[in-house]
């Protein structure tokens, strides 16, 4: 899956200080480029892919924001594959090659023209990814897009991949400081990837680091230590990855949708696709997707100040 001010702010300027113009006349007097600007403003997540439904686990975030340097894109991504080259053996160019993303609020210069939206985002000095999307509906809380990317090396196109379609919602919510506790919870379906079926608790700092808690055979509550811990939240998108001391030090990742936070609870959602072997008409080995819907639930934990 491809990864991936001014107008709308003198709009309202002007449709409160002018008395005898509506704020229809001046809105038909924007060209179509800066409509759409408007249109996009805000933040976004995939729901579909060539018309198959994204999981949770491939599900990025792209905020569109007007700054005092012009319109950008703010994309939160988190994809990870298992590395095939030992570490310590990696060099520097696999690191930077390697399929594996964690970027909050990566971001990226937008340009709109001619009725495409255009995404810039340089990854060095010479390397730059281009997303072209084409709005195809507009339905204000939807958006149908086509999207191709290219990728090109000193001003020199190398790479294109081959276009797609994407159904984007638009997210009204936030999350990333209601997170800010210590939580107390489980899994409330029945299956999840990691978890034992025990409580646990996570306390969640400002950083964008975590601290995990364990119950021990007196039920005490003690920090599993680990390498590191961290995770962010943008809108209702909760991305953690985590390394234990003494599991061979394996990093492991986590996607979560969080359904709700108030004062005293919080609850996350998943859809996972997971594929399993299976033989196939002559015995053959193939590979089929299962899905299933993970959900969770917590409870705020009051900490003595």
């Amino acid at each position: 899956m491809n990864r991936f001010f001014g107008w709308g702010f003198a709009a309202a300027i002007l449709c409160g200080t002018c008395v005898f113009t509506s704020c229809d006349d001046k809105e038909k007097e924007l060209s179509q480029d800066e409509q759409l600007t408007q249109k996009i403003l805000g933040k976004w997540i995939p729901v579909e892919n060539n018309g198959i439904e994204v999981v949770t686990d491939q599900k990025t975030v792209t905020t569109f924001k007007l700054t005092g340097s012009g319109l950008k894109a703010f994309t939160s991504v988190s994809t990870f594959v298992m590395p095939t080259i030992p570490s310590g053996q990696q060099t520097q160019d696999d690191e930077e090659y390697k399929p594996d993303e964690w970027k909050y609020n990566q971001p990226a210069d937008v340009k709109v023209e001619d009725g495409k939206v255009i995404l810039s985002r340089a990854i060095n000095d010479t390397i730059n990814y281009i997303s072209k999307i084409y709005i195809l509906e507009n339905y204000g809380s939807t958006m149908e897009l086509y999207i191709s990317t290219l990728m090109e090396i000193n001003g020199q196109q190398t790479l294109s991949a081959m276009g797609h379609t994407e159904v984007w919602s638009k997210m009204e919510v936030d999350y990333s400081n209601d997170i800010l506790s210590l939580w107390e919870g489980r899994i409330t379906s029945d299956e999840s990837k990691f978890d034992d079926g025990e409580p646990h608790r996570w306390r969640y700092n400002e950083d964008g680091t975590y601290d995990y808690y364990s119950l021990d055979g007196d039920s005490n509550w003690y920090k599993v230590n680990s390498v590191f811990n961290t995770y962010f939240v943008d809108g209702n998108l909760l991305c953690t990855r985590w390394k234990n001391v003494g599991e061979n030090e394996v990093e492991n990742r986590e996607w979560w949708e969080i359904e709700s936070i108030d004062a005293d609870s919080m609850k996350w959602t998943a859809k996972r696709r997971e594929y399993q072997m299976v033989q196939g008409l002559g015995g053959t080995p193939i590979m089929v997707p299962r899905e299933y819907i993970a959900t969770f639930s917590m409870a705020r934990i009051p900490e003595k100040k």
